[in-house]
């Protein structure tokens, strides 16, 4: 018995949309993915006991280069915070940075497909 698939062609039309996605949705599409990875990095980045400023919140969000987009703390000021994620010979390790990630990256991969599922819907 023979098997009729249906659709295939809407279903490559659709995939070829996919390659040709313009920057402006990419960019609007890893802005999206870098807002949730700030929100927990934000979360698990630790605190200082101390009144000033903290590590949790100055972590910002570049602008997208060559397809790229960097969610980090504010190096100019808070330097340390490799020495906190990586810890010292005299420090331990408080990693923040890449639980952070590994937590986010389905969050921050549906925040990119709906980006994308709008710009598609719209065509």
């Amino acid at each position: 018995m023979p098997i009729k698939l249906t659709g295939m062609e809407a279903l490559l039309r659709r995939l070829n949309d996919l390659q040709n996605i313009p920057d402006h949705v990419v960019e609007e599409a890893l802005k999206e993915a870098a807002k949730v990875f700030q929100r927990i990095v934000e979360e698990k980045a630790p605190r200082s006991p101390y009144n000033k400023g903290h590590l949790f919140e100055n972590i910002i969000i570049s602008e997208v280069v060559n397809g790229r987009i960097r969610v980090a703390p504010e190096a100019r000021h808070y330097f340390y915070a490799r020495f906190v994620e990586f810890g010292t010979v005299d420090q331990p390790a408080q990693p923040f940075m890449e639980p952070a990630f590994l937590e986010g990256l389905e969050e921050a991969q549906k925040a990119m497909g709906r980006v994308i599922s709008r710009w598609v819907a719209r065509r």
